[in-house]
């Protein structure tokens, strides 16, 4: 290919078409009676509205549906709420949605078996009880954050410190406890 000859050129063909480029006549602007027989820009608004009408709610909604249904509102001592407007429950249900890879039917699962385990097991109320400092001292710590004397107005934050277990038959044994 190397060996092909190529056309010489002069430089003046640019000129030539150029000129004969502003000689041809424009074509010709359409009319507004010409763009309102075309309907495809009118006919794919209401198409992508009824597209995304038919998605359905989105995953975070989902996940606040099920918490709603669910009878028990807490997790990690977050009152869920809508995540539309309260921050703490749009993150509580967005981590279940990265746990799951965006699978919003393994975060219901998952998040409806929290719910359902934190509402037999009612672990805010584990605070108040007294538990052997033998078998748990330095495993872990809750701290909260927030206003008020209740549980109600401050968020819990649960710091666990894997590693520390002294005797591990000792400390999960009793599973009850």
């Amino acid at each position: 290919m190397a060996d092909e000859a190529k056309p010489e050129t002069t430089g003046a063909e640019k000129p030539v078409v150029a000129a004969a480029a502003a000689a041809a006549p424009a074509a010709p602007a359409p009319t507004p009676a010409a763009t309102e027989t075309v309907s495809t820009t009118d006919a794919a608004v209401p198409a992508a509205t009824e597209e995304k009408e038919a998605v359905g709610p989105s995953p975070i909604a989902q996940l606040w549906k099920l918490a709603q249904d669910s009878g028990h509102p807490e997790i990690w001592g977050v009152t869920l709420d809508n995540p539309d407007t309260h921050v703490p429950s749009q993150i509580v249900f967005q981590k279940y949605l990265n746990a799951n890879d965006g699978d919003v039917e393994l975060a219901k699962t998952q998040l409806g078996k929290t719910l359902d385990w934190r509402k037999k097991a009612k672990p805010l109320e584990l605070i108040n009880k007294t538990f052997s400092k033998a078998k748990y001292e330095g495993l872990g710590y809750v701290t909260t954050h927030g206003t008020g004397e209740s549980l109600e107005g401050r968020e819990v934050f649960t710091w666990n410190i894997y590693g520390g277990v002294k005797s591990i038959s000792e400390t999960f044994g009793d599973v009850e406890e």
